[in-house]
């Protein structure tokens, strides 16, 4: 049996996913290894494949703006500090690591699913009052457990 250069790829991306997962979950904090791992991972494993580096740039250039857009929602709202209080400079990182796995409509699909789904566990545990008003979704860790099962269909 070979292994192939994909194949490293993957497990070394899966492992970076693991540990953004398990430090998100139990530190709130992630080491910057573990996203620069995940994001040369997934530019080792898109390499060679055609106009690879237009989608992860695009990409790139999508997460800029949806970091823009949330930030501007909520200072309309009213929100003074929004970095490293409403959202994580490791969730934007996180993305800017997911987008060298994608094309683009699986980026902004994975993107969307996965807000919607960690948003809407948060309100039901909050319903069932298993968490406090305050507590800060770990995104990151979210969008790396997510990516495990959606690597399986890209």
């Amino acid at each position: 049996m070979e292994i192939t250069a994909a194949q490293v790829w993957l497990v070394g991306g899966g492992l970076c996913a693991l540990g953004i997962a398990w430090q998100d979950f139990r530190e709130r904090r992630i080491h910057l290894a573990w996203l620069v791992g995940l994001g040369v991972a997934g530019v080792g494993w898109r390499y060679g494949q055609s106009g690879w580096w237009v989608e992860c740039g695009f990409n790139l250039l999508l997460t800029a703006l949806m970091t823009v857009m949330v930030v501007a929602f909520f200072r309309l709202k009213g929100e003074r500090q929004v970095m490293d209080r409403l959202m994580g400079w490791g969730d934007v990182v996180m993305l800017g690591a997911l987008a060298s796995w994608f094309d683009s409509y699986q980026f902004l699909s994975f993107y969307a699913l996965m807000t919607f789904l960690s948003v809407l566990g948060v309100t039901i545990c909050r319903i069932l009052r298993r968490l406090d008003a305050d507590f800060a979704i770990p995104l990151a860790g979210i969008l790396a457990l997510g990516w495990l099962v959606a690597i399986h269909w890209i």
